[in-house]
This record gives C-alpha cells, sequence and structure tokens, in this order.
C-alpha cells in the first residue's frame, strides 16, 4: 500500500480547548492583535468558550445564535450584558503572569454577519459516512495558530475526535485526538505545505469517509486522519484561533472532493513558468496502447515520496480505480527503492505491491519518467533508461479505463506530456 507523502514536520508544542499555550508575547512587549475588542483573538485560550446565558441573550435578535449552550460558567454576569475574563496581549503582564480582568460586552454590539470567537455549535446529526462540514472564513493578518476541534462532550477536558491545528508561525498543520485528557500521535505529513493563508479567506471542508476524515481547503485535498474515537461520541464543533468565522455548512456528498480541480492535456507550458507542487489532470481520450504519460520534475532536497497515478476519475473518495500506481520511496524501512502496485475498486483494495531496487529518482535530482501503455502493461523508462515492465492485473475490469494522471508528494512538477512513441 502506498506511503503518505510528504515530509514529516518535527514534533511541537499542542495546544487544546482549555489550554493557554505558551506565547512569543509572555516575555516580550505585547504585539498587537487583529480583530474586534470583545473577543480575544488568542489560539485555545481558558474560559472564553461561551458567555453565561442572561437575557440579553434571549431577548437580543441580533446576537449569536451559533453557541445553544453555556459550556463554562462564569460567576461574573449582570443584567444586559455578560462578563468575560480578558487573555489580551494587553493584560498580558512581563513574565509570563496574565492579568484578568471582566469587561461588559452587549450581545447586540456583535455583528450578526460574523460568528464570535472561539466559535462553538453542537452538531445537527450524529457524524457519519459522506457528512461534510465546512467552513467560511477569514484569517487575520498576524495569525499565529487556530484548530478545529470535533469534541465528544460539553466539558473543557472533553475527548477531542478530531485535533486539526494550523500553525502559521511553522507553516504545518498538526492533526491529533485527544482521549482521557492524554493526547495521541501527532501527524503532521501532507503532500504540501500549509494550505491556510495570513490575510486571507478559506473553506475548508471536513468529510467523514469509511476509516478516515478527509480535509480539503478551497475545494482541493489536503490531508486525511484516520478514526481514533467512535463517531457516535462527536456532540459539537469548536474553532478557535487567529481568524473569524462567517459561515458553517452542514451537509452530504456523494463524492470527495466534490468540486475537483484538474487541467487538461496536453498541458501549455512554457520553461519560464513556475513548477507546480501537485498535478491533476484529465487525458483527451482513454489511454491506448502506444500511448505514453511523460512527466518533466525535480525530487525535492529532503524527501519521503512522492507517487504518479494513471487512474479512473480524479474523486478521491469514492476510492478511484488505478491501473498504474508509481510510489519512488527515499526513506522507508525497506529502503530506497520504487514501488508500484494497482488499486481494485471493486475489491476496495491494493493489489500486491512490486518494488524496484533504483536509484533513478535522487533527492534534489532533475528526472523524465516515461510511461508507455503496452498491450499486456506498462513500460518505464527514466531518463532514456529501461526501468521496469509493470503488468496488467487480472483484477482490472474493462471500465477501469486510464483518463487521469495525477502526481504529488515530494516533487516540483516541470510539465506533464502525452503522445504516441
Amino acid at each position: 500500500m502506498s506511503d503518505s507523502v510528504g515530509e514529516q514536520a518535527r514534533s511541537a508544542d499542542q495546544t487544546s480547548l482549555g489550554e493557554t499555550p505558551a506565547r512569543p508575547w509572555d516575555e516580550e512587549e505585547p504585539p498587537q492583535t487583529s480583530g474586534t475588542s470583545t473577543w480575544c483573538s488568542s489560539d485555545e485560550v481558558k474560559n472564553i468558550l461561551d458567555p453565561v446565558r442572561d437575557d440579553a441573550r434571549s431577548s437580543s435578535p441580533t446576537g449569536p445564535q451559533t453557541q445553544p449552550k453555556s459550556i463554562l460558567k462564569n460567576k461574573n454576569s449582570k443584567r444586559g450584558g455578560s462578563f468575560f475574563r480578558c487573555c489580551c496581549p494587553c493584560c498580558v503582564r512581563k513574565g509570563g503572569r496574565r492579568k484578568h480582568h471582566a469587561y461588559k460586552v452587549k450581545f447586540s454590539d456583535l455583528l450578526p454577519e460574523a460568528k464570535p470567537i472561539p466559535f462553538v455549535s453542537e452538531l445537527p446529526v450524529t457524524l457519519s459516512k459522506g457528512r461534510t462540514i465546512t467552513i467560511h472564513g477569514d484569517i487575520f493578518p498576524d495569525a499565529v495558530r487556530m484548530s478545529l476541534n470535533l469534541v465528544c462532550g460539553s466539558q473543557m477536558d472533553s475527548d477531542l475526535a478530531l485535533h486539526l491545528n494550523p500553525r502559521f508561525d511553522q507553516n504545518y498543520v498538526v492533526r491529533n485526538c485527544r482521549i482521557a485528557s492524554h493526547w495521541g500521535q501527532e501527524e503532521a505529513a501532507a503532500h504540501r505545505k500549509n494550505p491556510l493563508h495570513r490575510g486571507k479567506t478559506f473553506a475548508l471542508t471536513v468529510f467523514v469517509a469509511e476509516e478516515q476524515f478527509l480535509v480539503s481547503v478551497d475545494g482541493r485535498h489536503f490531508c486525511g486522519y484516520t478514526f481514533r474515537v467512535p463517531l457516535q461520541r462527536v456532540v459539537m464543533l469548536a474553532v478557535h484561533g487567529d481568524l473569524s468565522v462567517s459561515t458553517v455548512e452542514h451537509g452530504t456528498a456523494e463524492i470527495y472532493p466534490e468540486n475537483c480541480p484538474m487541467m487538461e492535456l496536453p498541458l501549455s507550458r512554457t520553461t519560464e513558468d513556475p513548477p507546480m507542487e501537485s498535478f491533476i489532470g484529465r487525458l483527451a481520450g482513454p489511454l491506448k496502447p502506444g500511448d505514453y504519460v511523460e512527466v518533466l520534475g525535480r525530487v525535492k532536497l529532503l524527501p519521503h515520496s512522492f507517487y504518479v497515478n494513471l487512474q479512473h476519475g480524479c474523486h478521491i473518495w469514492p476510492h478511484p480505480s488505478i491501473s498504474l500506481h508509481v510510489n519512488p520511496r527515499f526513506k522507508t524501512g525497506a529502503g530506497v527503492g520504487v514501488a508500484l502496485n494497482s488499486w481494485f475498486h471493486h475489491k476496495k483494495r491494493w493489489g500486491r505491491e512490486e518494488i524496484v531496487r533504483s536509484t533513478a529518482f535522487r533527492p534534489g535530482r532533475e528526472f523524465t519518467l516515461r510511461i508507455v501503455q503496452l498491450d499486456d502493461g506498462f513500460q518505464l523508462r527514466v531518463d532514456d533508461k529501461d526501468l521496469t515492465i509493470f503488468k496488467y492485473r487480472s483484477e482490472l475490469k474493462e471500465e477501469d479505463i486510464v483518463d487521469t494522471v495525477v502526481v504529488q508528494g515530494d516533487v516540483f512538477i516541470h510539465d506533464v506530456t502525452v503522445g504516441k512513441s
């Protein structure tokens, strides 16, 4: 089975609901922060999950309607408003000591079109296969952290089935879970770096597949995270950090991603065009014997792996049929080599993996990979030298035609061409 691709990010401090992470300004002069004056924009701050219920909440038609229940009780409440504990930088003393003060906020002062931070809401239905959660919002220009949490309860220390934690100061995204107040093993590998950017709007979708969450940003798949907690336990959604949330949509989907960004082959690229870090392209017609696909690229300096798929369809779920999966690996227990395989859609599994011991692909080196379709398989050539021949798998069906080329991983792609040999 193919390896996860991307660079394995270093371990870093973990943030969570109810935790106040160490911040760069704990020992320095506090910086200016973005956001409204009534809500603190610090990531994962304590004790501001939800204001206490009061008459203003129930009577104000313009107040936020997205926080159905109080998770953290606040004793300092008065009629006509709510008091919060402030964690803004202006209330931070040098030496890491925080001085909290209460200040009054009227819900009518909050803009009705913008959700306050943090955003907490109950899920409308239990998560199941095919369900989607899409969050639209804006990231602050000076953002440091944000997180999306699927929460198994209404307490500060409730289990987290998914903790998605983009770290803008380090430019990668951590995935994790929390069970019985203990964090699991962090995951940060991906075929591209953090797709969320400071000062930009975004649409982030979490899709529920059979065995994992699939995450896309602006319609483009980013990563997956295997279930570690039963879906039935997830009851709430919580969003924290340096961002504003405009809308949250709950729905269903039959394919993922629904809007697959693709290029039409052949491409019209020049030598002046910047390289691509991933590629999904549709062939003008099905690949036939005598046709070839050629990928010109350069392996990244510290690679883990990358892959080239000749497959049917561009979607990720349901898993497409893959006639040929070419997977050069650089940091595996089996050593350096090229793994070859097929995925059988009707059987929902990988076939028997074949390993070719080769150093044809090297870190930092340019390469030209040509895949020629034969009557009984595929011929692979790297830099005009034969690599191997991969025979068709008998489990493939006639309808499993090749109409899409996918290239992803630790590689820069200069061009992808098709032709006849």
